[in-house]
């Protein structure tokens, strides 16, 4: 065996000449692997002035110097890539979004909150930015994940609204569900728990209507609080 089994450390072989390289070797993918956190899990490539020890999960469809690294920790040491296989039970941190995921079953997704012979329970912040269409009333082209709880939404105008005064946030049926007239201005913000959860057996767009006026441009940040299951697995 060359490799440790978990971490893959490269082990000193015996009578092996410049042992120091083995064992730095060895040191860098250490420091990477405990305690965890990258820049960022929304790169396919890297950066274009990385500072050693800079650590990125690589996203889906890598290419460049990061090509079939996909899911995958990058780590920039000694001036350039190397990438580190998450183990099963891995949690990391994300400093751009200030929050942790974790890798299971081959993907990284939210740390379960509860856990049983499979079966999870999920709470995460569902994110999109959603440009204002011109006109009236919209559906988003964002949507709540089917088979989810949503416990109320936040949001924030990212791009000042403009054409109209305000804004009401719902759903196709109750279309003030999430508040009506809330603030077009840059940076304003919604903060909306509900008293009651709502339950998304399907994808759900939202609907957003114009107070005052039809839309002529704008973008909001939705960020929505989510529970949601899997079943226990098969036997």
């Amino acid at each position: 065996m060359s490799d440790t089994p978990l971490l893959g450390l490269p082990l000193l072989a015996a009578a092996q000449a410049q042992k120091h390289v083995t064992l730095n070797e060895a040191l860098s993918i250490l420091d990477a692997s405990v305690q965890p956190a990258v820049i960022s899990r929304t790169r396919t490539t890297p950066p274009g002035s990385p500072t050693e020890g800079d650590r990125h999960l690589v996203a889906s469809g890598a290419s460049g110097d990061w090509l079939g690294a996909d899911g995958r920790i990058a780590l920039f040491v000694n001036g350039g890539w190397r990438f580190l296989p998450p183990r099963e039970g891995w949690r990391l941190w994300v400093e751009e979004e200030g929050l942790t995921i974790a890798y299971a079953s081959g993907a990284w997704g939210p740390p379960p909150i509860a856990s049983g012979l499979g079966g999870h329970a999920f709470f995460e912040q569902f994110i999109f930015d959603e440009p204002i269409q011109p006109g009236g009333a919209f559906e988003t082209v964002g949507q709540i994940p089917a088979n989810t709880q949503a416990f109320g939404l936040t949001a924030r105008v990212i791009s000042e609204i403009t054409g109209a005064s305000g804004w009401d946030v719902g759903v196709v049926g109750n279309e003030k569900r999430y508040g009506g007239g809330h603030d077009v201005a840059l940076n304003a913000s919604v903060e909306l728990a509900r008293s009651s959860i709502d339950k998304y057996g399907s994808a759900q767009s939202l609907l957003i209507t114009p107070v005052g006026g039809d839309f002529s441009g704008g973008i909001v940040r939705f960020a929505i609080p989510l529970l949601r299951f899997t079943p226990p697995d098969p036997v």
